[in-house]
């Protein structure tokens, strides 16, 4: 089965939005008049965490020169920052509602440790400002023996393997708590109310050592590849 990857599938379906939709879009006031491989070339920007910009330029198929001369112009800029913010908001409603294998919340985190700093940390900290609030609340209902809300066990669910997988591949201060306190309240208060067979923990392990970061990144690469050569010179309305 193909890795999962958000941002990689988000831009897809921005490149495709941008090809088709009638009117174009208006950022602050301004119509964007960008080509298609313009408007690629800012939607990834935000790997330029761990993909540098003339690795960028030649999966979009690019001249180095011609991407750096983009990279001063004000309507490239002013893309860049909002399909930033856009994603941003996009991601941590998919953590929050969607569920996830052990094995794609490993690509997924692999792939969000691939992004531009600022938009990883801008995405993280409400994430795991939102973990600590549900997880210091089952904590506390576990203490005293009282009911745990199933809606707080679901999300802690979600945060807690995004989270734990996020470490691998971007470790943080919050490790200690991650697989300290949280790590035992998923394993003997949330996994069981949620009817899990197997503890997350061991297959994330398991995915760890059978998907390596550069195995994933091949294929990431591969998927922009591929789109950038079927992108046509101009939009098709």
């Amino acid at each position: 089965m193909e890795p999962l990857f958000l941002y990689e599938q988000w831009l897809q379906g921005k490149m495709l939005e941008y090809l088709t939709i009638s009117c174009p879009p208006r950022l602050k006031g301004r119509i964007l008049t960008m080509k298609p491989k313009e408007y690629g070339a800012v939607l990834l920007q935000a790997y330029l965490g761990g993909i540098n910009l003339g690795r960028i330029a030649e999966l979009a198929g690019l001249i180095l020169e011609q991407l750096e001369r983009w990279r001063k112009q004000p309507e490239f800029l002013l893309a860049m920052d909002w399909s930033k913010n856009r994603f941003s908001l996009s991601f941590r409603e998919t953590i929050l509602l969607k569920d996830f294998t052990a094995s794609e919340y490993h690509e997924i985190a692999a792939e969000f440790s691939l992004l531009e700093e600022s938009l990883r940390v801008s995405t993280r900290v409400p994430l795991y400002h939102r973990l600590k609030s549900v997880g210091q609340r089952l904590l506390s209902k576990r203490k005293y023996d009282l009911q745990m809300d199933s809606y707080d066990v679901v999300v802690f669910k979600r945060l807690f393997s995004f989270f734990l997988a996020l470490e691998f591949h971007w470790p943080s201060p919050a490790s200690r708590k991650i697989e300290g306190d949280y790590m035992v309240l998923a394993k003997d208060a949330v996994w069981p109310k949620v009817g899990e067979i197997s503890w997350i923990g061991s297959e994330i392990e398991h995915v760890r050592r059978s998907e390596p970061m550069a195995q994933l990144v091949e294929v990431l690469s591969r998927r922009i590849k591929d789109l950038f050569d079927c992108l046509p010179e101009e939009h098709v309305r």
